[in-house]
Formats: structure tokens, C-alpha cells, sequence
């Protein structure tokens, strides 16, 4: 394909139509695309297999069973590296299904090279996605998304975005632990993390949770860090306003409710942690999406 060129190329199946697996930029050293399954569709339970190597960003919450790792829970708190030839199924959460956007490995970084990442990752290729990150990466989608319909974009521009973007992630995957702790301490960190997914609106105290899992809120807080890399309340957070960012994106609603919904105590309160973790305002937010999808080309998003 032409360097540079922002395409739309949908991959569905004649007997699946609804799958979609979409190619929003190529060139010869970046792809970015999105992929979107729903929840009741078959193809959701056969066994799937990874080509190239790639890294993924999820958009929605399901357990993926790879055949390089064990079976963990994928949400939009994390980032995910795969290998290349690699077989995996996934299965949806949510009524959402499965939905993820993905960028294809540069070709200098090379399939030894994410194989020896991958070894290293061992049982958990994948880290929790800084906030900043996770709001370039949606900024991206939106860019791409709106010039599938005028593209009118710089594509150098958007090609860097993308090799910056995958060379941050790549270099926090290589900066992880090549020493995993015991199986016991990775299954209580997976089932915390699965239990703050599937009830984002919960108002649960610490002491909730541990006796949830049965161990003590000393042991749960210790290794919930060490394992995942934050505390068990900034995981949740980060979990609620990311899910309020899409919220913002595809419905903007009355903010109280919002807040209310992903189980902030108020706008106000609500307002503030999206500020302190993405540097904007929800209201800035929403008015570039609306800016987007008024006028067909992307905006400036600056901080507020």
C-alpha cells in the first residue's frame, strides 16, 4: 500500500457481517486500526491467531485465553503485546463484546524481537495503560475515524503519533519485570481487577473487597501494587474515567449523571479526577468530539 494513505479497509465475514476488523492507517512503518466483535456473535468462541506481532489496546472488558500465557482479563486499563503466530480466543464481558484498537509493530522491531519481549513478559504480557497514553490513543482513533470521511490530514503527522505512541509502549513493556511473583499473588491481583471491571458504579471499602477475596486489606493492597503496578483505587479510577471518556465521545450526557453512574460522589468530584488525569476538562472533551463530528477534520485538543 502507498506510504502515507488513510484507508478504511473492513475485513467481515459473509456469514458475520457485524465483525469488523478495520484498517484506519497504513504505511510502510505503522498500521492503526480497530477492531469490534459483538458479544453474541460465533465467531467470538472459535480460536483465533495472531499473524504479525502488534500491540493492543482494549476498549472493552473480556478474558482472553493466549497460548503463549495464561488466561487474564483485558480492559481498557491495560496494553498488550503480541507476539505473531500466537493462537487465542477471547471471550466478551460485556454487552459491548469485544472491541480494541491496534498498531502493527514497526518492522525494525521484528518478530524475534517481540517473541523475546513476550518471553520476558512472561504469563502477563500486558501493563496498565498510563492515563495520557490512553487519551493520545483515543485523540488518534478520532483523527483517523474522522478522516476515513475527509481526509483531509497530514499523514506525517499522523505516522509520527503512531511510531511515538508504539515506541512508548514498547519501552514501559520492556521496563517491566522479567521475574513474575508466584501464582497465587497474580491470581489475587487478576480476580481484584475483575471484580472493580464488572462494577465500575461500586462504592466497595477495601475491607469489602479483601473479604470478597478472602485475604486480608493488608495483603490485597501490597500485592494488588506490586502486581499491577498501582493502588486498588487509582486502578478504579482510572477504570471509571476511561469508560467516561467513551461516554463523552459516542453520547454526551448531563455530567451529574455521569458521575453519578461511575460511582463518583458528584460533577464536581467527577470534573476533577478527569482534569488531574487527562489534563482537560470532560467538557473540553466533549466539545472536540462535537468539533469532530461537525466538521469532519480534527481540532486542537489542548489542556484547560
Amino acid at each position: 500500500q502507498r506510504r502515507g494513505t488513510i484507508s478504511v479497509e473492513m475485513t467481515t465475514s459473509s456469514q458475520l457481517p457485524q465483525v469488523q476488523d478495520v484498517t484506519l492507517f497504513a504505511s510502510s512503518h505503522a498500521r492503526v486500526g480497530r477492531f469490534n466483535c459483538p458479544a453474541d456473535a460465533p465467531e467470538i468462541a472459535r480460536d483465533q491467531y495472531a499473524r504479525v506481532p502488534y500491540v493492543s489496546f482494549p476498549l472493552s472488558t473480556w478474558r482472553v485465553t493466549r497460548s503463549r500465557s495464561r488466561s487474564y482479563v483485558a480492559d481498557p486499563g491495560l496494553v498488550t503485546v503480541w507476539s505473531g503466530r500466537e493462537e487465542f480466543r477471547r471471550l466478551p464481558m460485556s454487552p459491548f463484546g469485544v472491541s480494541c484498537a491496534w498498531l502493527c509493530l514497526p518492522t525494525e522491531f521484528g518478530a524475534e524481537a517481540s517473541d523475546e519481549l513476550c518471553e520476558r513478559l512472561g504469563e502477563r504480557p500486558f501493563i496498565a495503560a498510563p492515563p495520557r497514553l490512553s487519551l493520545r490513543l483515543r485523540r488518534l482513533l478520532r483523527q483517523l475515524e474522522s478522516g476515513a470521511i475527509s481526509p483531509a490530514i497530514d499523514a506525517l503527522e499522523i505516522e509520527e503519533q503512531a511510531l511515538t505512541l508504539g515506541a512508548e509502549v514498547l519501552g514501559l513493556l520492556a521496563g517491566e519485570r522479567s521475574v513474575r511473583e508466584n501464582e497465587s499473588q497474580r491470581d489475587l491481583a487478576e480476580r481484584t481487577r475483575l471484580l472493580l471491571a464488572s462494577d465500575l458504579e461500586g462504592k466497595h471499602s477495601l475491607q469489602d473487597l479483601a473479604q470478597r477475596l478472602y485475604v486480608s486489606p493488608f495483603h490485597l493492597c501490597r500485592v494488588f501494587r506490586r502486581e499491577v503496578g498501582v493502588s486498588i483505587h487509582a486502578y478504579r479510577v482510572r477504570l471509571r474515567l476511561l469508560v467516561a471518556l467513551d461516554r463523552l465521545e459516542h453520547a454526551p450526557s448531563d455530567l451529574s449523571e455521569l458521575a453519578l453512574d461511575l460511582g463518583f460522589a458528584s460533577h464536581s468530584h467527577l470534573t476533577s479526577a478527569f482534569r488531574k488525569h487527562f489534563g482537560l476538562a470532560p467538557s473540553r472533551w466533549a466539545s472536540f468530539e462535537r468539533s469532530v463530528l461537525s466538521r469532519g477534520t480534527p481540532s486542537q485538543l489542548k489542556a484547560s
